[in-house]
């Protein structure tokens, strides 16, 4: 009050006096609670009243005691008033369709299917209406409830595949949706639509149009990305997904649907102008092909099942889209083409297996063949990713391949140790014939310090055989130190190089000494053995494989005999036993 004084006018201050009192009033009625609202409760939610109604029928199956049931059901039905509450209602999992011995749905259930189809009715009458004359908001909600409806999954039997029954109704109200200017909208029905089961005739051409015609980008990312997750979901290869179908017979045939309606949308959106579009194109695309080969059953029937042969053909035809995408600038849809490339050559190898010949495996053929020279070019990838998915992609095309061997060759020499090991592989699986460089490079591989790319290049200059004769020497050596796998790899590639090997077989019979100088590694990870006066026990391994090698050259190995009549007395029984076995191999003069 204080403060009054400063007030201009009198006037001024009679008001202030007036509002300060008429404050004090209001404040004192606000402490005593008068004049304040009583606090209202929610009203009863109506889908709990639904769902104990549902879940406890009447034990009393007369017709008299059923109708009755049947109208309190509908009588609460009617209480749910918003869409939201009708979709509550619809995916109770307490709904039965349960039916007797002779087929027939039992009484109850009768009942209850009756109240369910006459609120999946109003719910897709309501449904319609919002597709048609909505808000934005309430056409992504829309969406998003018979998303719920058709993944609803809690007993599969009965009350899921009624709520997915209603969510497949609702397919023309989301074609309608995904035609909407709101890319919000279009991405929640494509997701709806992605959701529904044994609807692709009309839900394939919806995502079609949003996949490959939408101009924005963000849609066309969502439904790439949708179709990839679908066609996961579905794979018969997988267990479980989000699928309502468990029977895994009735799941390859829904799958097989999808997959013929999806490959010619896919290859096309391989080339679209965003890198994301193609890398999930590209990644759903990899699914069908691996859903065909873990499908297939080898040898199990006289001809390729028809739906092989038909999502064969299809993806042989759009070579060309792969072809291209192998050389994207973007590395994931670089890796993700030579990984679909190496898909289809092991789907052309399994579909050879057991079955009789069909002139389509020729058209598969053919077109990989044809990108080849594409992966050659892929070999010199400057990521190292890049360069081993394109060696996985030739080494799946085995002898279809063989062009590209001397493009592999210089991966030989690869700065990545992973590149190097998988070179010595593929060009083993590729050609069976050196070609120039190829013995060098492999060669210089024994020398390596990880064990895996030895024994990689050993077992390629076995396949060669005995063209590789060049590195018997070589191979001789290594068989005395270094890594017991190694050296055992390396005698046993000797026995594959043939006659011209013999020369070096006193190397190999070094390995029959029951001790060996001890060796080291030096700083580049090679073994050394500077300090040979320090012997150790050689491994039993070792000196097997040693009278077993000398053994498979007969007459050849008679420079040895000496030390094989040495190891007739080796601790080891088997050494003795390989040893005695070579001795007579060798004929007498």
């Amino acid at each position: 009050m204080r403060y009054l004084p400063l007030l201009p006018s009198l006037a001024a201050r009679r008001r202030a006096v007036f509002w300060l009192g008429a404050l004090g009033i209001f404040v004192v009625l606000g402490v005593l609670g008068v004049g304040s609202a009583q606090a209202q409760p929610l009203e009863p939610d109506p889908v709990v009243k639904l769902r104990d109604l549902v879940a406890y029928p009447p034990v009393d199956s007369t017709d008299q005691a059923l109708d009755k049931y049947k109208k309190e059901l509908e009588d609460q039905t009617k209480k749910l008033l918003t869409l939201g509450e009708k979709a509550r209602g619809l995916i109770l999992p307490e709904w039965r369709n349960e039916r007797g011995a002779d087929g027939k749905l039992r009484p109850q259930s009768a009942r209850q299917i009756e109240v369910h189809n006459a609120l999946a009715k109003a719910f897709g009458d309501e449904v319609k209406a919002v597709a048609q004359r909505g808000t934005s908001g309430q056409q992504i909600a829309v969406a998003n409830l018979i998303v719920e409806l058709a993944l609803v999954n809690r007993i599969p039997e009965q009350s899921a595949q009624l709520a997915h029954d209603v969510a497949a109704d609702q397919t023309d109200a989301l074609i309608t949706l995904s035609k909407s200017k709101a890319p919000l909208v279009q991405q929640a029905a494509a997701r709806a639509l992605c959701k529904i089961e044994g609807k692709w005739d009309a839900t394939v051409p919806a995502l079609k149009n949003l996949l490959l015609g939408d101009p924005n980008v963000e849609t066309r990312r969502e439904v790439a990305r949708l179709i990839n997750r679908t066609i996961d979901d579905r794979s018969p290869s997988r267990s479980g997904g989000q699928v309502i179908i468990t029977d895994r017979a009735a799941r390859l045939k829904e799958f097989i649907s999808a997959a013929n309606q999806v490959v010619p949308v896919l290859a096309e959106a391989v080339g679209d102008k965003d890198k994301e579009v193609r890398y999930y194109s590209l990644k759903a695309l990899r699914g069908i092909a691996e859903a065909i080969y873990t499908n297939l059953k080898v040898g199990g029937e006289a001809k390729r099942p028809q739906w092989v042969v038909d999502l064969i053909e299809a993806m042989a035809v759009h070579m060309k889209r792969f072809n291209a995408a192998i050389l994207d600038p973007d590395l994931g849809v670089r890796l993700a083409a030579r990984g679909l490339v190496e898909d289809l050559a092991f789907t052309r190898e399994r579909t050879q297996i057991g079955f009789k010949p069909v002139p389509l495996t020729d058209t598969l053929s053919k077109g990989l063949e044809t990108l080849i020279p594409t992966l050659e070019k892929a070999l010199k990838d400057s990521n190292v990713r890049g360069r081993l998915t394109a060696l996985d992609a030739l080494e799946g095309l085995e002898r279809y391949a063989e062009k590209a061997a001397p493009a592999v060759v210089p991966l030989l020499r690869d700065p990545d140790r992973f590149v190097r090991w998988e070179a010595a592989r593929v060009l083993g699986r590729i050609n069976p014939q050196p070609v120039p460089g190829a013995i060098e490079g492999l060669v210089a591989l024994l020398n390596e310090s990880d064990t895996d790319i030895q024994r990689a290049a050993a077992t390629t200059l076995g396949i060669y055989g005995p063209a590789a004769a060049s590195a018997a020497e070589a191979l001789a050596e290594h068989s005395r130190r270094g890594d017991v796998e190694v050296r055992i790899a390396a005698m046993q590639t000797l026995e594959q190089l043939g006659k011209e090997a013999a020369k070096v077989l006193p190397i190999v019979a070094a390995n029959l000494d029951l001790k060996e100088p001890r060796y080291y590694v030096d700083r580049r990870g090679w073994p050394d053995a500077t300090n040979r006066s320090e012997m150790v026990d050689s491994p039993a391994k070792v000196r097997q494989q040693a009278a077993l090698t000398l053994g498979r050259f007969g007459n050849l190995a008679r420079p040895t005999k000496a030390a094989l009549e040495k190891a007739l007395t080796d601790p080891d029984d088997m050494v003795r036993f390989y040893a005695a076995e070579a001795l007579l191999n060798i004929k007498d003069n």
